[in-house]
């Protein structure tokens, strides 16, 4: 009996391996746009805040990036609902490069400056716009006076692309 080849050895029959194809990875894209209208309700902030967190995942931002996106957006609409008279609040979404960019409009009844304000101590509102002040790149205020006033606050954050193994 003769004892089995090596491997090595000329005349030896090794498996076949096929070459399996690499899964490709998927890129993030360098333009999307996401958008939602809610009603001004209580449930509004938590709904814009899953609709974020759903583009931002399918557009493979980092984690930690669509986290800080999802708190803007969350105070923007807050912000829509407690002072505005619309039944209706616009969220809009943009990715551009590395940009992503948070719109929130509303309609108010009446024209007014909007900025971030220092809340007195005790108080249990007025911390939103400081938040996104803190959180976002820029953040700036569009109003449009016609038949009533329209008025859209936007945030642009600098985001990441998704990396392997982030923290969540």
């Amino acid at each position: 009996m003769t004892p089995p080849a090596a491997p090595h050895e000329l005349g030896t029959t090794l498996p076949v391996v096929h070459d399996q194809p690499r899964p490709r990875r998927r890129r993030r894209p360098s333009s999307a746009c996401a958008g939602l209208i809610l009603p001004r309700a209580t449930t509004s902030p938590g709904r814009a805040r899953q609709h974020i967190r759903a583009a931002l995942a399918e557009w493979l931002v980092d984690e930690v990036d669509a986290r800080g996106c999802e708190l803007i957006v969350s105070e923007l609409v807050t912000n829509a609902v407690d002072h505005t008279d619309t039944p209706l609040i616009r969220v809009i979404c943009r990715l551009l490069d590395d940009v992503v960019t948070l719109t929130v409009a509303a309609e108010r009844s009446h024209p007014g400056e909007i900025q971030a304000t220092r809340p007195e101590d005790g108080d249990d509102h007025g911390r939103g716009l400081l938040i996104v002040q803190i959180t976002a790149d820029r953040w700036g205020v569009r109003q449009i006076v016609g038949d009533g006033v329209a008025v859209a606050i936007w945030a642009e954050c600098t985001v990441s692309a998704h990396r392997q193994g982030a923290a969540c």
